[in-house]
């Protein structure tokens, strides 16, 4: 699974859409995982989950998330399009002081364990 260059960290399938979903099925099927805030609904999703999946959907909305952070500050918008130029990927990773293939390898493997996991809980897409 790779993803384009014109991949949105929030709406497109395997972003944070994907890992909302999911805490959302979660907190219709379970009404105690009030929270305001989705980082401590994930939290609270240890006992619904098994550990690996668990650690999954905590990795990577907390990659995601700082992702789309580091775009938005960096760029100085509100865009969430991962960027498509070199230039622009190079900076994005020296946010995370990784090289930009480790960025795009970590970006890709998000994205497909995203779908996955949507596919195991919820269905093909």
């Amino acid at each position: 699974m790779h993803y384009d260059s014109s991949f949105n960290i929030k709406k497109q399938n395997g972003g944070l859409i994907t890992i909302d979903f999911l805490i959302q099925l979660q907190f219709f099927n379970n009404p105690k995982l009030q929270g305001r805030k989705t980082i401590n609904i994930i939290r609270n999703l240890k006992k619904f989950f098994p550990s690996e999946d668990y650690e999954l959907i905590l990795n990577n909305y907390l990659f995601l998330r700082k992702t789309e952070f580091a775009i938005q500050c960096i760029f100085d918008t509100t865009n969430v399009i991962f960027p498509a130029t070199e230039e622009k990927k190079f900076v994005i990773a020296s946010f995370f002081r990784i090289s930009v293939e480790e960025l795009q390898k970590q970006l890709s493997l998000v994205i497909k364990s995203n779908i996955s996991l949507f596919e195991k809980y919820v269905g093909k897409i």
